[in-house]
């Protein structure tokens, strides 16, 4: 949720019968307004039942006259972008008239007598121009869209989140709430935010579009990308942190993607390409510092399902050596956590597996169930494991938009290229029946002891390890971990455990730490309780408020937050371990596709890193 606070504008559509009170502050007196104005048909004229032949008034005559519909294009004011009634796929509707927005972002639409209630779309292409940063071209090509409430209609990324939940079956009262919800007051999507002087929510809206844009990549940006990627801001409640991950858990919806029956998707094998997660990579001892792109092979055969790590050298795939070294922090994964060092993992029973290298957390999984979706066992923590498919068309899309890596990785950001006409992606979805939780290594942050960091280490399982408490002590009992006081944000953020299941994030106020800058209100409350499988383990929650991107703490705390995941911390050899946390029955989706498209997605990753200058495996 963004956390800002909003000042209240005041708007008026024009030959609008709905008067609006700019003093209103109620939530719900906002949402019936917004609804009541998207449903006029035909004005504010006649009375009573307004003559509808839905309302038992009789038969209506049908408009033929045209109105001269207005409005502005908001991102910042979008110049030079087209306006135009939808054709139901995010484009325009050749049949209706269309229009360009003029120097200051405005638009005048010769629109039909009955266009209230009707999507109008803003194109924005690489000719279109940002008025609040003339100087920084669009690459992309996207829809931004709102739904036609007057004889005037702005069309802002709030309005498309609007669009976004009502096309996928909400009514407009609810999509109106759960934008109001993200936006953290009762605003109104429509309204121009920047004449306005609302400088929270003008601020909020631009991240929308430089997101979306960073996401979707460089070239065309599909209709069903924008609507996923609004669901996600509105699911995570913040936009900078939503990864691909997020987006392509949201294109799960039935109106994206279509269900596919897994045993024949797989009836060749899938890959899912990771990218390039390390940029310096141990492999067989070596250290590499350079770009190899590297995939996932997802190979049914029999009641198998077999998930190996391969890299790409010499224009060829082969396996990783050792397996699990490439797993990398930047990915956002599950399995990334492990930063490549390896784990423990809970399993089924509530006991904790023995120390797993990196490439033993990349299991095959036994197949009870072999059909329209897979069901089995994790080998590893014996917990009950179900994979499904769906799939969607992808022909013209950017194809960095396959990758499952940060969209911050500058490889990813500088690859161009599209995908293929008649391009299929498979969204493979995995769930697990229990929570999954993990204690590794390098933890999430240091021991902060009388005042200071103490980055004191052991090598176990053949990497240094990073504990919660004195690294010199030996614990008997989880019930020891209050009291201890965690460094998670570079000396100045502390993650304090207190007695009676209370955590908190607080200042360590230690000298040179700015805290001007910080989102966070500290402390920020949160909670720990003993894991109910295992009692030598304690989970640790905190509202998504400390997922922010503003926030400076660990990135891989703010990510497993985000995931609505736990920080762990387990008695484990005397020793209390971090780790991490996902809820029982959490969706993991990734984009798969078939051998020939990732030789394309690997072309294109190579042909960005000599662009940017970046080493390369062969």
């Amino acid at each position: 949720m963004y956390s800002n606070t909003y000042t209240e504008i005041k708007h008026r559509r024009h030959a609008s019968c709905v008067e609006r009170n700019p003093k209103a502050k109620s939530l719900a007196l906002k949402a019936g307004i917004f609804s009541a104005a998207l449903l006029v048909l035909g004005g504010c004229g006649g009375g009573g039942d307004g003559g509808s032949a839905a309302a038992g008034g009789g038969t209506a005559p049908q408009p033929t006259q045209t109105a001269n519909l207005t409005g502005k294009a908001i991102d910042g004011y979008l110049a030079n972008a087209k306006v135009c009634f939808d054709d139901g796929k995010g484009g325009c509707d050749a049949s209706l008239p269309s229009t360009t927005t003029d120097a200051t972002g405005a638009y005048t639409l010769n629109a039909p007598a009955d266009a209230a209630g009707r999507q109008i779309n803003v194109i924005v292409t690489p000719d279109t121009k940002d008025l609040s940063s003339p100087d920084v071209p669009f690459t992309s090509t996207f829809t931004l869209s709102a739904i036609v409430s007057g004889t005037t209609q702005n069309i802002t990324p709030l309005t498309t989140m609007v669009v976004t939940h009502v096309k996928a079956g909400l009514s407009q009262n609810q999509a109106l709430q759960i934008t109001q919800n993200f936006v953290g007051a009762a605003v109104d999507p429509a309204a121009d935010y920047i004449s306005g002087g609302d400088t929270g929510t003008a601020a909020l809206a631009a991240s929308m579009v430089s997101h979306l844009t960073t996401l979707g990549g460089q070239g065309p940006i599909s209709w069903t990308q924008v609507q996923a990627t609004m669901k996600a801001y509105a699911a995570k409640g913040t936009v900078t942190a939503v990864q691909q991950a997020d987006v392509s858990a949201q294109l799960n919806n039935p109106a994206y993607s279509a269900e596919a029956n897994a045993t024949a998707v797989l009836s060749s094998p899938l890959f899912t390409v990771n990218g390039n997660l390390m940029q310096q990579i141990l492999e067989s001892g070596v250290v590499t510092p350079a770009l190899t792109p590297v995939r996932e092979n997802f190979t049914l055969s029999g009641s198998t399902l077999s998930i190996t790590q391969e890299v790409q050298r010499n224009g060829s795939w082969l396996p990783a050596a050792p397996l699990g070294s490439y797993d990398g922090w930047f990915s956002g994964s599950w399995i990334s956590l492990n930063g490549g060092a390896g784990a423990y993992e809970l399993k089924a029973d509530g006991s904790w597996t023995t120390w797993l290298t990196a490439g033993q957390m990349h299991p095959s999984y036994a197949l009870s169930s072999v059909g329209a979706t897979l069901v089995g066992t994790d080998p590893i923590t014996n917990d009950g494991v179900r994979v499904s498919y769906r799939t969607m068309d992808v022909s013209g899309q950017p194809l960095s938009t396959g990758l499952q890596i940060d969209y911050r990785n500058p490889l990813r950001q500088a690859m161009t290229g599209t995908f293929a006409p008649g391009t299929t992606a498979y969204l493979a979805t995995i769930t697990y029946n229990n929570d999954r939780v993990m204690l590794i290594n390098p933890g999430f942050g240091l021991p902060w002891i009388n005042g200071q960091t103490v980055a004191v280490s052991n090598t176990v399982n053949g990497s240094p390890q990073y504990t919660m408490g004195d690294p010199a002590q030996a614990y008997s009992s989880i019930q020891q971990v209050v009291g201890t006081q965690t460094d998670i944000g570079g000396g100045c953020v502390l993650l304090n455990i207190k007695a009676g299941g209370v955590a908190e994030i607080d200042k360590s106020n230690k000298a040179g730490c700015n805290y001007a800058s910080n989102p966070l209100s500290f402390p920020v409350a949160g909670s720990w309780l003993v894991h109910p499988r295992n009692p030598n383990t304690v989970t640790i929650t905190f509202p998504k408020t400390i997922g922010s991107p503003m926030v400076p703490i660990n990135d891989r705390i703010k990510n497993i937050i985000n995931a609505d995941g736990s920080l762990v911390v387990g008695l484990m050899d005397s020793k209390l371990l971090m780790g991490y946390a996902l809820p029982a029955g959490s969706r993991a989706t990734v984009a798969q596709f078939r051998a020939d498209v990732v030789d394309a997605m690997a072309a294109s990753m190579r042909e960005a890193a000599i662009r940017i200058g970046q080493v390369q495996n062969p």
